[in-house]
This record gives structure tokens, C-alpha cells and sequence, in this order.
């Protein structure tokens, strides 16, 4: 075997180990952050002597906390930026010997992605990045990966990650971790991550960066855990957004370089009072200020634009103030542009995860009823952004929409009654106002919404055929059909809190349509070295096994008056019961004993009873349930010799 070939070889199984590692590339999020720095902007920060000596010295932390829209993510970007450039990309340049070596590894926090940033695809994550830059995959990690590459990564203990990264960062002469949006992780998840960062630090040289909101549990924790830490407050610096504002200046049609009906007197006027009422309003808040300047792009006059700076919201609430006047003026707009952001925003505050800008793009495409997609009917990318008014944003590399911010995604869950989608816009509610009532009644209906495009999508005439028979054949569906694997893996989250619709059951009631979304339910993520992964799913499951999977109560009974058999078992020995236990739907698993017709005790190929299941998740109710119809084995042992108990 050629020297050449050895190499192709040893590159390929390298490849694969790091998507094993992890399939979430904080690369693309870092580069679309650090795109939307204005030049010039956030310098303060790495000039502040709290920074530099972080930077210069050995086992330092140090915490920056801001309110919500002061910029915190485009300063952590800025902070990895300067790393990079400083300790990797021109070491030797920057006074460094050229022994030394320096790793660098970053995680962006999303609220949106909390499932899967636990902490083991965390700690999964410094590695892969870690490991990355180096000529070759150190030998620790490949033993984990030969070890367990048969099932994914996130399904690993902590401590097998903990092991790798302590010895990786050994290697180094240190290592720089910085972690944005602490406060948009789950707070046992984040406990378990600064645990395990603090026990790693106290043993290699590892400087850690953290932003968060404020919050004097989040502070105390992380001054528990790293006693020698420092914080600083982030603000956006009135000469920063004095240098937004200029660099978007052009965007306003009157002071455009050919618009010649005003003098560059009056030019320059209007442009002094843009930056002084906006500078005064924003408040150290670099997104408010940016929703400001987002409000006078439609002025034609400079009248209007004197109206909206002279009623500029302030105080606490002026944030709040701000989407609302955004809502408005979306409403203003023409009713095609106005229902199509209603229908966005909607979407994408009742998501499950962040959607691509294709699946966003068949999900609004979707007619209630239809068997198939028009693509005629798929709206096009500027529309989308320019209709919902600076609300919306697209990653320019991962191509993934979203909110403009944390806080869009909060004004928009307590105002669903506000963007719900409404042909008559006379009906349309106050964005001013909050309504309880109001708002948790359109929040279900949203939910119905999402759930009734997910299941006609699932429904459609394309997979009459049921499940694919090949890898190939599987990734074609999923490539033509970009919205289904979130329809496949998510409907019945939403229709857990919407009204029960007859398209849901129908498509319950479809045998075929049912086994071809489970494949996208259950089958494994490739790995490249298992050639048949997508039939790694259990076969002949039912309605009813969906229905109790994710726990719809009123679909299993519409299912069980319609005599379907309550006791069928897939091809891995589960029963609806089984699911329905193991994720801790006690209602749905009281139908179904109910009906006196199932096995209480059924065992699955892997030995595992459904009080196996519910034990092993730690769903008491479910369990006492189950105890309770005196007909399970608590010895009853699996095919590893473990007991339910």
C-alpha cells in the first residue's frame, strides 16, 4: 500500500470520527456572528486590562454579563476572532515561541438547541475542535470512538468525554474555551458543564470566556466553581452605536447620494438627529438600537422620520415597546407580505428547533389538505426577511433562520395573539397590550397550525410506499423533502398541545405513511462506517404505537373506539404501552391498561418490560401505575440481568 494511499485512508477515518464526535459545526454560528459586527465596534472589551490579563495568564476566567441586545454574542465572536488570529492563525508573529501550542474551542448557547447541547455533546464538542486542528486523531480518542462507535456519541456518560478532553488538553500549553449565552442553558445542564470545565482547569491551563445575562445565580455559581474569576459588565458604548448607525446611514432613501431634493445641510441634520435621539434611546442596548433604526427605513420625509425619533420608546419597557411598534408596522404593509410574516413569525416562535431556511421554506409552502407540494407555492428567501421587518434573520453559512434575538423569540411567546394569522386584519389584537387568555388560546392554535402542516407533509401521496429499503433511497427522501425528518421527528409535539384534528388521525390510520415516518423517527444518524443505517428502525409499528410514543391522549382514544388493537407488538417485541411508559405519558398508559386487553408485563426483545422502561427514566407516576394492576414482575430481568428495581 502507497505512502499516499495510507494517508487518503487515515484522513477518511479521521473524518469519520469527528462526525461521530459530534454533528454540530460551532464554526458556521461563529462566522455568521462575527459577520454582523459593525467594524470598529466592541474594541473596548479586548483593550479592557480585565481581558488582557485573562488573556496573558494561566487558569483565568472571566465573566461578562449584560442585559438582553448588548451584544454579548458578537463580543464572544470577537473574542474567538482575536484568539484565532492571535495564537493560531500568526503565532509566530505575535511574540510566541514556535513550541508553544494553543487550542481554542467555542460553544453558542441557543435555548432553541437545548436538546442537543447537553452536556455530553458539550464536552463532545471541545474535543472534536480540539482535535481538529491537529495533524492526526490522538490515539485516546480513537479508542473511544472503536469503543462505542456503534451508537452515537450523546449516548455516552460524561465521564468518558472527561477522560479525552483532560488528556487532549494536556498537549497543549493552553487552552482558551469560551462559552456564550450561559443563561440559555438548562440549569442542571449547565451545572454539569462548569463542573466539569472547573475539575479540567484545576489540572491543565485552561482559561475559560463566559457571557451571560446578569443573574446572581449564575454569578455565584460560577464564583463557586472558579474562585479566582472576573467579570465585566457589557454595554454597548454610545461611540459603538454611534459607528452603527453610520455604517447603515445609506440605507435611508432620503439621505441616498442621488436623492437631490434636500440639501447636505438638511442631510447632515437629519443624520445628527438619527444618531443623537437613537444613541439616547438605545441605552447602552445595541439591539434596541438597531429596532430604532429598522423603524425609520420606510420614511419618505423628514417630517416622518422627526415623528417616529421624537416617540422613540424608553424606560424598562422599551424593548417591549419596540417589537410592538415592529409589529405594527409589519401590519401596515400590504395583506400578502403582512400574512406571510404573521405566518413566519409564528412558525418560527412555536418551532421545536431552529429550521433551515428549506424546511421553513416547504413549511409555508404547505396547503391544509393538499397530497402533494406545489413548488410553485414556496415563497422566496427576500420576501421572507423583508416582510417580517428585521425580525428575521438568515445565516449566510449554515442557512438556518431565526429570530433577530432571545428576546424576539420571548416578546413573540407572550404575543402569539399578536401574529396569529388573520385574513381580516380588523380582528388583529393590540401588540401593546398583554392578554393571558387571549394569548394562551393562540398559542394553541399555532401549535394546531404546525402540527396540521407536519401531518399533511407526512401525508403526502410521496410515501404511499412506506419505508425506504436503502441508505440511498432514505437520504433522496429526506433531500427532496427537506421538511420531513422535523415533521417526522416533532408532529406529535405539537399536537400534545393543540386540539386533535382529523388529518392526524387519518394519517395514524395509514399504515405505510406511519412505518415511513418512523423510519425518520428512529433511524440512527449516519455513521460512515454503518453502510445500513437507516434500517436501523423498528418495523410494524401502528397509530397507536406513534400515538403513545409521544403521548396524545385524545389521538389514543380515537384510536382505541375505532377497535384498533391495543396490544401489537413492532419488530422489536414493543408494544404502545412500552413507549408510552418509557417517556412517562401516564395518561396515555392508563387508556391502554384500561382496556383490560394489554399485557402488563410484556417483554421487548431486549427483555425489557414496560416497568423496566419507566423505572429505568425515573417516571414515578408511571411506575405506581403500573404496580398497581398487580400483574408485573419486579424481578423480571432483561438480557443484561437487570431488573426493573
Amino acid at each position: 500500500m502507497s505512502q499516499g494511499f495510507r494517508k487518503f485512508v487515515r484522513g477518511q477515518e479521521d473524518d469519520a470520527i469527528l462526525k461521530w464526535l459530534t454533528p454540530i459545526d460551532y464554526a458556521l454560528q461563529q462566522s455568521d456572528h462575527l459577520s454582523r459586527q459593525q467594524p470598529g465596534t466592541g474594541q473596548w472589551v479586548l483593550d479592557c486590562p480585565e481581558f488582557r490579563e485573562w488573556r496573558e495568564t494561566d487558569k483565568k476566567t472571566l465573566f461578562c454579563y449584560g442585559f438582553p441586545g448588548t451584544g454579548k454574542t458578537i463580543i464572544a465572536s470577537m473574542v474567538v476572532d482575536h484568539l484565532q488570529t492571535t495564537y493560531q492563525n500568526y503565532p509566530n508573529q505575535n511574540g510566541h515561541d514556535r513550541d508553544e501550542k494553543f487550542g481554542i474551542a467555542f460553544v453558542y448557547y441557543d435555548f432553541q438547541m437545548c436538546d442537543q447541547q447537553k452536556p455530553v455533546a458539550i464536552l463532545a464538542s471541545l474535543v472534536r475542535q480540539l482535535v481538529q486542528e491537529q495533524p492526526c486523531v490522538p490515539e485516546s480518542v480513537k479508542y473511544l470512538y472503536n469503543d462505542h462507535k456503534s451508537k452515537p456519541s450523546s449516548s455516552l456518560r460524561i465521564g468518558a468525554f472527561s477522560k479525552v478532553l483532560q488528556s487532549i488538553v494536556s498537549g497543549y500549553t493552553r487552552v482558551f474555551i469560551v462559552i456564550d449565552a450561559l443563561d440559555e442553558c438548562r440549569e442542571p445542564d449547565r451545572s454539569a458543564v462548569l463542573s466539569e470545565i472547573s475539575q479540567l482547569q484545576a489540572e491543565a491551563r485552561i482559561n475559560l470566556f463566559t457571557t451571560s445575562r446578569p443573574g446572581q445565580r449564575i454569578q455565584t455559581e460560577i464564583e463557586k466553581r472558579f474562585p479566582m474569576m472576573r467579570s465585566v459588565e457589557i454595554s454597548a458604548r454610545d461611540d459603538d452605536v454611534g459607528k452603527y448607525i453610520d455604517g447603515h446611514m445609506l440605507q435611508l432613501s432620503l439621505l441616498d447620494d442621488e436623492n437631490d431634493d434636500l440639501s447636505e445641510e438638511t442631510k447632515m441634520k437629519i443624520k445628527a438627529d438619527i444618531k443623537t435621539k437613537i444613541i439616547g434611546a438605545a441605552n447602552g442596548v445595541f439591539l434596541l438600537a438597531q429596532i430604532h433604526f429598522d423603524g425609520l427605513i420606510d420614511k419618505v420625509t423628514p417630517n416622518e422620520i422627526t415623528v417616529a425619533l421624537d416617540t422613540l420608546p424608553k424606560g424598562k419597557d422599551s424593548l417591549a415597546q419596540a417589537y410592538g411598534k415592529t409589529i405594527n408596522r409589519i401590519r401596515s404593509q400590504p395583506q400578502g407580505f403582512r400574512l406571510l410574516a404573521e405566518r413566519v413569525l409564528s412558525l418560527l416562535t412555536g418551532a421545536k428547533r431552529l429550521l433551515a431556511l428549506s424546511e421553513l421554506r416547504h413549511a409555508l409552502a404547505v396547503k391544509a389538505g393538499a397530497s402533494t407540494l406545489n413548488e410553485g407555492d414556496l415563497p422566496i428567501t427576500t420576501a421572507i426577511v423583508s416582510a417580517c421587518a428585521g425580525l428575521v434573520t438568515v445565516d449566510k453559512a449554515g442557512h438556518i433562520v431565526r429570530l433577530l434575538h432571545d428576546t424576539t423569540r420571548e416578546y413573540l411567546e407572550t404575543h402569539m395573539f399578536c401574529i396569529k394569522p388573520e385574513e381580516d386584519p380588523r380582528s388583529l389584537e393590540d401588540p401593546m397590550i398583554f392578554d393571558v387568555q387571549k394569548n394562551d388560546i393562540a398559542t394553541a392554535d399555532t401549535q394546531g397550525t404546525v402540527m396540521t402542516i407536519c401531518v399533511t407533509y407526512l401525508s403526502f401521496d410521496a410515501f404511499e410506499g412506506g419505508f425506504c429499503q436503502t441508505d440511498d433511497e432514505f437520504e433522496e427522501r429526506l433531500r427532496s423533502n427537506p421538511l420531513y425528518n422535523y415533521a417526522a421527528q416533532n408532529w406529535g409535539h405539537h399536537a400534545r398541545k393543540a386540539s386533535l384534528s382529523q388529518c392526524a388521525i387519518n394519517f395514524l390510520e395509514s399504515r405505510a405513511k406511519v412505518e415511513a415516518s418512523s423510519q425518520a423517527l428512529l433511524a440512527n444518524q449516519r455513521n460512515s462506517w454503518d453502510s445500513s443505517y437507516s434500517q436501523r428502525f423498528p418495523r410494524h409499528m401502528t397509530g397507536l404505537h406513534l400515538a403513545a410514543y409521544f403521548g396524545l391522549e385524545k389521538a389514543t382514544n380515537a384510536l382505541l373506539s375505532r377497535r384498533h388493537e391495543p396490544d401489537l407488538t413492532d419488530s422489536d417485541g414493543r408494544t404502545p404501552l412500552s413507549y408510552a411508559a418509557e417517556h412517562g405519558y401516564g395518561a396515555v398508559v392508563k387508556l391502554l391498561l384500561d382496556t383490560g386487553k394489554v399485557n402488563a408485563d410484556s417483554t421487548s426483545d431486549l427483555g425489557l418490560t414496560p416497568l423496566s422502561y419507566a423505572s429505568k427514566t425515573g417516571y414515578e407516576a408511571v411506575v405506581k401505575l403500573l404496580f398497581d394492576t398487580g400483574k408485573v414482575n419486579v424481578d423480571s430481568g432483561s438480557i443484561t440481568g437487570r431488573t426493573p428495581l
